[in-house]
């Protein structure tokens, strides 16, 4: 309620009171209440219109941004440089082809020997060649071949005498046997005869094996002494004996010396280079080689002029 309202009503009442008392006097209830007339109330006044609200300001335009700078166009990078072409590399050179390195001796891979040929009972002009085969199965000794498979039937010697065949008349081996482990000795004589019946004897005795070899564990003795006693081949008179050999070596002056025991001893000694073993003595020459592990064993061929008689023939020994 306004103040305009508030005034209104307290003078109303005011009038209201007034009235109520000048109506009663001094009668108080005995008065007649349908004499009086009531006062007529007074007209309100009429409250006052209430104040039109002020229109509140129209908000102002948001001001239109401003347009941003477009921005400015990134310089063109330059072209970089082409790089330069690389050098053409020069061809290296073509590696020279490595050498094939030499294999090296072993005691079961170097086989070699010698041997020594002759004809016609000649047997002091016999001449050295070199064999070629296998210890255990044949060697061939000037273009002859000796069967070497049958050599272990023995201890010793194995001997066999052929009957005639073809071309050949006779035949006799005479071999060492299985007493050997390293090396293989002995001989064959053999007569041939030509489309004009003309007959030639050949001899051929020989020793082959697996050579000792000069380095490594099972290498030859550089120092020391040591006695080998072993067996023999003679030809003689164009037939084969079987006969005993002994020799000593000494490793540290390589030297050896020994014999074949025959009806007269035929010296033999020589000097040793290597595993290989020569020499020349009173009409007796001979060359040999050791065989196996460490010189297990030695072999080797000779001739012979000596006490009015010729021998052609082949050793072999173990060491003891």
């Amino acid at each position: 309620m306004n103040k305009t309202m508030k005034t209104t009503a307290l003078v109303c009442a005011a009038l209201f009171a007034v009235t109520a008392c000048s109506s009663g006097g001094g009668s108080g209830p005995q008065a007649n209440p349908s004499t009086s007339t009531p006062a007529k109330p007074a007209t309100p006044a009429a409250p006052s219109k209430p104040a039109t609200p002020a229109t509140p300001a129209a908000p102002s335009k948001p001001a239109t941004p401003a347009t941003p700078a477009a921005p400015s166009k990134p310089a063109t990078p330059a072209t970089p440089a082409a790089p330069s072409k690389p050098a053409t590399p020069a061809t290296p050179a073509t590696p020279s082809k490595p050498t094939t390195p030499a294999k090296p001796a072993t005691p079961s891979a170097s086989v070699s020997g010698n041997a020594m040929v002759s004809k016609n009972f000649s047997h002091n002009t016999a001449k050295y060649t070199a064999p070629s085969g296998n210890m255990n199965t044949s060697v061939t000794v000037d273009g002859r071949t000796i069967d070497l498979s049958k050599a272990n039937e023995a201890f010793r010697f194995k001997e066999e005498i052929a009957a005639a065949e073809g071309n050949i008349s006779t035949r006799q081996t005479l071999l060492s046997g299985r007493k050997y482990s390293h090396v293989r000795f002995g001989g064959q004589g053999m007569g041939v005869v030509d489309a004009n019946y003309r007959p030639t004897h050949y001899h051929d005795t020989f020793a082959i094996g697996n050579i000792t070899p000069l380095n490594g564990a099972d290498a030859m003795p550089t120092s020391g002494k040591a006695t080998y006693i072993g067996d023999a081949v003679v030809g003689t008179a164009g037939v084969l004996l079987s006969s005993e050999s002994k020799f000593n070596v000494d490793f540290g002056a390589k030297t050896i010396k020994g014999y074949i025991d025959t009806a007269y001893e035929i010296p033999l000694s020589g000097k040793i280079v290597g595993a290989s073993f020569s020499g020349d003595q009173d009409g007796v020459t001979m060359k040999g080689n050791f065989f196996g592990p460490k010189a297990a064993e030695l072999g080797g061929v000779f001739s012979a002029e000596h006490r009015n008689s010729s021998y052609q023939g082949a050793f072999g020994a173990k060491k003891q």
